[in-house]
């Protein structure tokens, strides 16, 4: 097929604030002339939408209900045209092998979703291949787009669908023409899952992050902080951010003496939780939950904290973070990082070098890090230019688009 043909991209739903390196990518992958047909399976306002990418929300179709006339009537005609590829297509959806059998269940939806996109791409002079986020329902429905209309299929892999809900992952990896991945830590677990798939064929694409104007520092010129010094955290407000070993950390610093403010950034199902923790460690005038907050409000805090700590650890339900992308934004306007060693956090934060890494589920040794921080402003402060440095170098969304275009098949210009 020509280059010129675009990739239909199927995503859930969208947009979600959790997952603006979607949108970021997709902006990056137009910026670079690649051409993009996008799908959602579920609708949200873009109120949380950087206004960039507002100015292409109303591209993106959103999925009908399964059972409407709409859907309906895209899967008759497919089913009418070709109907040994729909029956095909049919029979793969069912026969998936999920972990919970009341996914089969959902297939059935996922299957008119698929027809009905299948039509629109039809209608828009067709495609070259279908890329979905997410090796759930999205890669699901993006495997009937393609098998109804001949096509190669793709997926990213991020996190929990690896590691805390895989559905039927070995067999999307192998039908795939090709599986991205975030991290260096998930291309080594997908290649060792599937070690008959050709290594090539799962590749590593770092996500991108928007980067603050102006030029780069050798080293901030400020090597003292605020008093008292301000500690930030943002994230989803579940378990795996391990937000309760950062309260804990702050009750052995308030112990020990130390001036500090800090402020918890998000929302979640752990909000009253965490809210009740932070009352019963009499740690109210310290610490804050500071609700959610969007990228440019949280880089404006970032300019006035002294550092950013990301406690991540592995759930019960083996979820875990990738690169948290709150980490790369921090570090990408000079805040030097305090964060465990889960998953591909260690991909960004250099020990010793950008930040500071220790185990998780360890307030002790989290209070030992940011004291250490606190306590070195000049450390701090060269700690922070690196990984400022590091950023620019290499978690741009130029630079993750420019490694994902020629993936798709589209040449970029140096």
């Amino acid at each position: 097929m020509s280059p010129e043909r675009p990739i239909a991209y199927v995503l859930g739903r969208f947009p979600q604030a959790s997952q603006t390196f979607i949108t970021r990518e997709i902006r990056g992958l137009r910026e670079l002339g690649v051409p993009l047909l996008i799908f959602a399976l579920g609708s949200l306002p873009p109120t949380q939408m950087d206004e960039r990418d507002r100015r292409w929300y109303g591209d993106v179709r959103f999925t009908p209900f399964p059972v409407g006339w709409s859907a309906i009537g895209a899967n008759v005609r497919l089913l009418l045209k070709d109907p040994r590829a729909y029956l095909r297509t049919l029979r793969m959806v069912l026969t998936l092998p999920h972990r919970h059998g009341i996914l089969r269940l959902r297939a059935l939806a996922l299957m008119m979703f698929g027809g009905w996109i299948a039509r629109e791409i039809e209608r828009a002079g067709g495609c070259r291949q279908v890329h979905a986020h997410f090796a759930l329902a999205q890669t699901e429905t993006a495997m009937v787009v393609a098998g109804l209309l001949h096509l190669p299929y793709s997926f990213t892999a991020h996190a929990r669908d690896i590691y805390a809900a895989p559905s039927a992952l070995e067999e999307k990896i192998r039908g795939a023409a090709l599986v991205v991945t975030c991290t260096r830590y998930n291309l080594e677990h997908l290649r060792a899952l599937c070690p008959d798939v050709p290594a090539d064929r799962i590749r590593l694409v770092h996500h991108g992050v928007d980067l603050p104007t102006g030029p780069v520092p050798a080293e901030f010129a400020s090597t003292a902080f605020p008093r008292p010094p301000l500690i930030v955290a943002a994230g989803r407000l579940i378990e795996k951010k391990g937000f309760d070993i950062l309260i804990d950390a702050c009750s052995i610093l308030r112990d020990r003496g130390i001036a500090f403010r800090c402020r918890i950034f998000g929302t979640g199902s752990l909000e009253k939780r965490l809210r009740g923790h932070i009352s019963a460690a009499g740690l109210g005038t310290e610490v804050e939950m500071a609700g959610w907050r969007s990228t440019a409000e949280l880089l404006e805090t970032f300019a006035n904290a002294s550092v950013f700590a990301m406690p991540s650890r592995i759930s019960d339900r083996g979820d875990r973070d990738g690169i948290p992308n709150v980490v790369l934004e921090a570090m990408s306007v000079g805040l030097p990082v305090v964060a465990t060693q889960v998953s591909g956090i260690p991909e960004a934060v250099e020990h010793e070098t950008t930040g500071v890494l220790i185990r998780p589920d360890d307030p002790e040794a989290l209070a030992d890090a940011l004291v250490r921080i606190l306590a070195d402003p000049p450390t701090a402060a060269r700690m922070g230019a690196a990984g400022r440095h590091r950023i620019h170098a290499e978690f741009s969304i130029a630079a993750s688009s420019e490694r994902l275009a020629p993936l798709f098949g589209f040449s970029v210009q140096s």
